[in-house]
């Protein structure tokens, strides 16, 4: 493929949502924009967006601006075709996943109208206990004591602890086949092959976890020095912030469906498993979830400083 078909094939993937984003300006209507990686992401931002626009009249627009399961680089190709002397900066907002760019020397713009998660994606600030309370009060109706929450709060907060660990390895080997040339894909990583969660307890399955990694990403290389990588990884608090939000969902919703399931056991006050509620899923998970969750404050100062400084600029008409 030649440069010209290469560059004519990299407008084509954003001409849709640009299209769009022309198609839906209107210079009266009170109207904010923003484009988002996938189709779930809107399931996450609107619902904070909203929640700080106080002002009646405004409407929200949300375009994907990636594939279904979300591409940063079409966003950010978005951010820089839009012409910012006919568009304001302060109206139109991207948001992407910050994901492992601290590791890979990717660096992302600084844009003032680019947003980018504190943590490797929108599903690390949603599993959270925070969430897992609002979820079991609103879709399992199950009201507790607070000395119970905080039992399952020990367990929730045990079992994610157990993960962060495993996926720091998994992440340490990701990013040395990266260093090296390789396209790993964390999707050929199967958690049920590697845990079980069973009465809200994880247990780590009895196996060679370089042999799977290997064999996963096809990788020959026997002798590998990983402890420089780990090391770097902690050292930047990856454990905490940069493991791979949608392993981290896995354990959220095992964790959710496996209270349902053996609550009687775990929590006296409750004398049956919960059923004939709609089990969670992880097609699901960002649409159901995401609204349950607090604002990062984050994203609570770039919406000051850019969808409501706008609004504030259009109605009192000072700039």
């Amino acid at each position: 493929m030649s440069m010209i078909e290469i560059h004519k094939s990299a407008l084509e993937e954003i001409i849709v949502p640009y299209n769009e984003f022309l198609r839906a300006q209107h210079k009266i209507k009170k109207q904010l924009f923003g484009f988002v990686e996938g189709k779930d992401d809107p399931s996450y931002y609107l619902g904070h967006i909203e929640s700080c626009i106080y002002n009646d009249g405004w409407t929200v627009k949300l375009i994907e601006a990636g594939n279904p399961n979300g591409n940063k680089d079409r966003v950010l190709r978005l951010l820089d075709i839009i012409d910012w002397r006919r568009y304001s900066t302060k109206q139109t907002a991207f948001f992407v996943d910050r994901d492992l760019s601290e590791f890979l020397n990717e660096e992302l713009p600084a844009a003032e109208n680019l947003y980018i998660t504190d943590m490797y994606a929108i599903e690390n600030n949603i599993v959270s206990n925070y969430t897992l309370r609002r979820t079991l009060r609103e879709m399992y109706n199950v009201s507790l004591q607070e000395y119970e929450l905080t039992m399952i709060d020990r367990l929730f907060e045990e079992g994610m602890n157990d993960i962060k660990e495993l996926m720091s390895f998994i992440i340490s080997w990701y990013l040395y086949v990266r260093s090296n040339g390789g396209k790993p894909d964390f999707n050929s990583i199967d958690m049920d092959d590697l845990v079980v969660v069973e009465s809200c307890k994880v247990q780590l399955k009895d196996i060679d976890l370089n042999a799977y990694v290997k064999n996963k990403w096809s990788l020959e290389n026997d002798q590998v020095d990983l402890a420089p990588i780990i090391n770097e990884f902690k050292e930047k608090d990856g454990q905490n912030k940069f493991v791979r939000g949608k392993n981290l969902m896995w354990f959220f919703i095992t964790f959710i469906n496996s209270f349902c399931n053996t609550c009687n056991e775990i929590i006296p006050s409750i004398e049956t498993p919960i059923t004939g509620c709609r089990t969670l899923n992880i097609k699901d998970a960002v649409k159901d979830l995401g609204p349950r969750t607090k604002i990062p404050q984050s994203l609570k100062a770039f919406l000051e400083q850019t969808f409501l400084a706008y609004i504030k600029e259009r109605e009192t008409g000072v700039a």
